[in-house]
């Protein structure tokens, strides 16, 4: 069973997910992702990055409605979404996919450069896509940049992303993976 912090930040993140906030996850909202990011890039709807972009998304809310939207109205609510990361993180086999998952998305859409870094620049474009604005993004990357050196390495977001799936921990800063605590 998720603990309470866990609960909480699974809880914000269907929030940071739920761009039209209608209290589900459907495909309207990844497709408001896809567009979020597309204009934050100025990346052209008929470019190839694009369409692969919005193959990865189709395939991941795919998967998505098969493991977690249980009673197949093709939305997920918050309910549906706790309880499919309780079934994740309950194995290790699910735990280590759930760190995998959010790890490679936030670097995929991220990393324009594909070095495995991320700039504080390429950080709040992220957060900003998923609503969170410039200060907290920024409150965000000085906590997840654990060695301060001005770049979130992909080891720094994978540690962040186990912190934030697994910690609990309050003071860790995986906490802080989309913003500030809830």
């Amino acid at each position: 069973m998720l603990h309470e912090l866990q609960r909480r930040n699974h809880t914000a993140m269907f929030h940071a997910i739920d761009r039209n906030q209608d209290g589900v996850l459907s495909w309207d909202d990844h497709q408001l992702i896809l567009d979020r990011f597309a204009a934050a890039t100025r990346l052209s709807a008929d470019s190839a990055e694009y369409q692969a972009l919005r193959g990865a998304i189709a395939r991941n809310w795919e998967e998505l409605k098969v493991h977690a939207d249980l009673d197949r109205d093709d939305v997920v609510d918050l309910e549906e979404w706790l309880a499919h990361n309780d079934r994740m993180l309950a194995t290790e086999e699910g735990y280590e996919i759930a760190i995998s998952s959010i790890s490679n998305m936030l670097l995929g859409l991220a990393d324009d450069d594909r070095d495995g870094k991320l700039t504080l620049a390429n950080w709040t474009m992220l957060l900003g896509v998923y609503g969170v604005d410039s200060q907290r993004a920024q409150e965000s990357f000085a906590r997840v940049d654990t060695d301060a050196d001005g770049i979130v390495t992909t080891s720094e977001l994978m540690q962040a992303v186990e912190q934030f799936v697994g910690s609990p921990n309050p003071d860790d800063p995986g906490h802080w993976l989309f913003g500030p605590p809830a």
